[in-house]
């Protein structure tokens, strides 16, 4: 099996079950794939209405990369700024997030190697050892920098929509397929209150 990363141009719809395709109880959702590039993002807006939740997509592993539409301008930076823009939408007031902190089995090998500091939204980041420590250490940093974000961009009355971050490595397939598993369940548990 070959695995490649194409970029998204325009948007892509997928419709697909959690719980697989002949499993009852599970939701069918309609994923809107759209593109991150700053010259996609005009393609998104009709999309917002009505949705019941948001995946973002947020490379963890590219905290030293600079955007490839714009040599000066790092990615994580751009991605923080895309965040909080999207939560501040008004058509998403009580629309449900899930932040993936994607690429992680790069950032797992990068972190050994590249500072955290690099980064400036991530330059207070003080590392305490080599190794898997380092990793955790260095992830939970950048965990705590989204949940941040999401309360600062998140009017009071917005505080209670569903907020869950993930680690994801979208190569790996059967966590995607546990990820979206939690995501189900956790959706269904806000639609029934609980």
């Amino acid at each position: 099996v070959l695995y490649a990363r194409v970029r998204t141009n325009g948007v892509v719809q997928i419709q697909f079950s959690p719980v697989g395709e002949n499993k009852r109880g599970g939701e069918v959702y309609r994923l809107y794939d759209v593109g991150g590039q700053r010259n996609e993002r005009r393609k998104w807006i009709h999309l917002f209405e009505g949705v019941n939740a948001v995946i973002f997509c947020a490379a963890i592993s590219e905290y030293d990369q600079m955007l490839f539409e714009d040599e000066t301008k790092n990615r994580m930076m751009e991605t923080k700024e895309l965040f909080d823009w999207v939560l501040k939408q008004r058509c998403f007031e009580k629309t449900s997030f899930m932040l993936f902190l994607n690429k992680f089995d790069i950032f797992e090998k990068k972190i050994q190697k590249v500072p955290l500091s690099v980064c400036e939204w991530f330059k207070d980041y003080q590392p305490i050892a080599p190794g898997k420590q380092e990793v955790e250490h260095a992830y939970e940093f950048v965990k705590k920098k989204f949940e941040e974000l999401y309360f600062q961009s998140s009017k009071p009355d917005r505080v209670d929509r569903v907020f869950k971050i993930y680690r994801t490595t979208a190569l790996d397939q059967k966590l995607v397929k546990k990820t979206f598993k939690l995501i189900d369940e956790s959706m269904r548990r806000s639609r029934e209150g609980t």
